[in-house]
C-alpha cells in the first residue's frame, strides 16, 4: 500500500497538532509566570539566564545572557559574542519560577553598539524542573 504525499502531509499535521497545542500552552504558562515576577515599575526586563548552544556534536559551552524580551512566540536576549548555532537551550531559575529550560530555534542576530549582540527566536520546547 502506498500513501500519497498529500495524505502523508495530512497525517504529519494531525500528529503535530497536539504537540503544537501543548507547546503553546506551556509557553503561555511560562510567559505568564515570567511577567508575574516583574513589577509594574520595571522599565526594562532584567532577568538573566544561561544559554547553551546546540549543534550536531551536542551542547556547547554555557554562558550568561540577559533577557531583552519575551512573549508567546519567542524570546530575545543580549550577549557578548555572536552565536554560530541555530538552536540553543535557555535556562532560567529563580524564586517563584523554579527552574525552566526552553529550546529555542534562533532565527536572528543583531550587532549593538558597545560590542554586544541581541539574538532571538521561537520556542521549540519547554521543560520545567530540569
Amino acid at each position: 500500500m502506498q500513501i500519497s504525499a498529500s495524505a502523508c502531509h495530512g497525517l504529519l499535521a494531525m500528529n503535530a497538532a497536539p504537540a503544537a497545542y501543548d507547546l503553546h500552552r506551556e509557553v503561555d504558562a511560562l510567559v505568564a509566570r515570567l511577567r508575574g515576577l516583574l513589577t509594574h515599575t520595571d522599565e526594562r526586563l532584567a532577568l538573566t539566564a544561561r544559554i547553551t548552544p546546540l549543534d550536531a556534536r551536542g551542547p556547547g559551552e554555557s554562558r550568561e545572557v540577559r533577557l531583552a524580551d519575551f512573549n508567546e512566540r519567542g524570546v530575545a536576549f543580549e550577549h557578548l559574542c555572536p552565536l554560530a548555532q541555530r538552536r540553543a537551550m535557555i535556562s532560567l531559575e529563580g524564586p517563584g519560577l523554579g527552574r525552566v529550560t526552553a529550546e529555542v530555534d534562533l532565527s536572528w542576530c543583531r550587532y549593538r553598539e558597545g560590542g554586544r549582540y541581541t539574538s532571538g527566536g521561537r520556542f521549540v520546547q519547554v521543560w520545567e524542573g530540569r
